[in-house]
């Protein structure tokens, strides 16, 4: 019965999910296998942080299929994603064998990997500047400081 009910529902579980992605970032790259119902990150007891799991809920079996083949241990934002049925059978512990993945899920994982970089050079835009900010802070309060004592050594002349 679970077996029935897992190769019938398309809805998906991902796992090992970056804490600075969002809903809205997981939803735009898995949209790219087909139209998304919902995205459900579980939430941490934290406001505002998810426990690095979530599920998501496509609008055909299909575009569930395609997004477990082609994002199983994707790389997303620094961490290998672990992509799986939401309902997993006990007796599916076997390897399946691998078939050659279609030109149309490979182009979605291409557009997957595509928009996981654009969040990657999001986040690391996002730290050079706080990085150039805090140098900036530092590098003023010397300045400040050098002066002061350049005011001194003139002051005891």
């Amino acid at each position: 019965q679970i077996a029935e009910e897992a190769s019938t529902q398309p809805r998906i579980f991902v796992a090992s999910i970056h804490q600075d992605l969002s809903e809205s970032d997981i939803r735009s790259v898995f949209e790219a296998f087909g139209g998304i119902t919902a995205v459900e990150l579980s939430q941490d007891v934290t406001p505002g942080k998810h426990q690095g799991y979530g599920f998501i809920e496509y609008e055909t079996l299909e575009s569930a299929n395609d997004a477990v083949a082609a994002m199983n241990l994707f790389d997303l934002g620094g961490q290998f994603l672990r992509v799986g049925r939401a309902i997993t059978p006990p007796q599916m512990n076997i390897e399946p064998e691998q078939e050659p993945v279609p030109p149309e899920i490979a182009a979605a994982a291409a557009a997957a990997s595509a928009a996981s970089r654009a969040i990657q050079l999001q986040e690391e835009a996002k730290q050079a500047s706080r990085s150039s900010r805090d140098h900036g802070k530092k590098h003023n309060h010397r300045s400040s400081h050098d002066g002061d004592k350049t005011r001194e050594r003139s002051s005891r002349r």
